[in-house]
């Protein structure tokens, strides 16, 4: 699920999510969680699932890449 492979699609994959949520948090200010899974939802090819967006969220939060205060999300 996290990485692509024979029964994940890339576009379904978290990295590939969460490169795309990246993307939009270098390009508009920081967002709150509603706002960003919502505009999400609107840019992104197929339709992620509410599990599916926590799951990116605490993938990149692991990571290092996005950071959230209160419930704002700031990419770093």
């Amino acid at each position: 699920m996290v990485m692509p492979n024979k029964v994940v699609k890339p576009i379904d994959s978290l990295i590939a999510i969460g490169g795309f949520i990246r993307e939009m948090l270098h390009k508009e200010p920081p967002i709150d969680i509603n706002n960003l899974y919502w505009r999400l939802n609107k840019r992104y090819q197929v339709n992620v699932t509410i599990e599916k967006y926590i799951l990116t969220l605490d993938f990149l939060f692991t990571l290092g890449l996005i950071d959230l205060e209160g419930e704002v999300i700031v990419g770093r």
